[in-house]
């Protein structure tokens, strides 16, 4: 499952169901079952855009729905038929897409790999490799405040056992790498089915940004300067946000939805 939201009357619920995606829209009172809404494809990750939400799927498969804005701010606004978009480019599953305008959108694969383009159908730019990823990386997520401030999260486990938490971040013309060491969870398969299924990167600001790994015992904050190594409890398996494995939380400071 997952979330996104434009404002507090309207938020976007997405799930799979069957051999296909479905969403529904939360109005500020109510959950509004869209019948044009469902996605053509099975997802596993979901973001929004000024004018479309973006799904990703397996082998880098991409779907658009178009945003159709309200008549007024207090309600909800409107999607059409989901419509394949094509890359051009050869990548894995995709674990994460972020973006804030339909000519400006990433895409993290399971291998780490991200790449960037435009999901508007009118676009005449392709799609192009982005920043390269490590050797036996595993893609995390992705998360950015505007164009010239994204980053990437990946996982690398080194040879010593301790797990590596790397980080690219693009400033709109250079990406600049970073990590931060961490030990490796001892109950790892237990961690990682639950991670699975949640956002492994958040922002509240471009210096309030935490980032949480698959095998990692660890979070990871960054300040503005640097990302830094937050321990986890003792026993992860037993914290309170691993209870709800489909668990999923948005909020913007007006409303909070959850979905499991």
């Amino acid at each position: 499952s997952a979330i996104w939201g434009r404002s507090a009357h309207e938020v976007v619920f997405a799930f799979n169901e069957a051999n296909r995606g479905t969403t529904v829209v939360w109005d500020g009172t109510s959950f509004l079952q869209r019948p044009s809404g469902d996605v053509q494809e099975r997802f596993s990750a979901m973001t929004g855009t000024s004018g479309s939400l973006v799904f990703g799927g397996v082998a880098g498969a991409l779907q658009r729905q178009q945003y159709f804005p309200p008549p007024s701010p207090d309600v909800a606004g409107s999607y059409g038929r989901s419509e394949a978009v094509p890359t051009g480019i050869v990548a894995g599953d995709v674990v994460d897409v972020w973006g804030m305008d339909d000519s400006d959108v990433w895409m993290l694969d399971d291998h780490g790999a991200a790449f960037h383009g435009s999901i508007d159908p009118r676009a005449s730019n392709p799609w192009a490799a982005g920043d390269a990823a490590p050797e036996d990386s595993a893609g995390l997520g992705l998360w950015g405040s505007g164009p010239d401030d994204v980053w990437v999260v990946r996982e690398v486990v080194e040879k010593t056992g301790q797990v590596s938490m790397r980080f690219g971040h693009y400033d709109g013309k250079t990406w600049t790498p970073s990590s931060v060491s961490c030990a490796p969870a001892s109950n790892y398969g237990l961690v990682a089915a639950a991670l699975n299924a949640h956002r492994h990167v958040w922002g509240a600001s471009t210096n309030d940004i935490w980032a949480i790994g698959r095998k990692a015992k660890c979070a990871c904050h960054y300040d503005g300067k640097q990302w830094s190594e937050r321990p986890l409890p003792p026993d992860p398996a037993s914290a309170t946000y691993l209870e709800t494995p489909t668990a999923t939380v948005w909020s913007n400071g007006e409303a909070t939805i959850a979905a499991g």
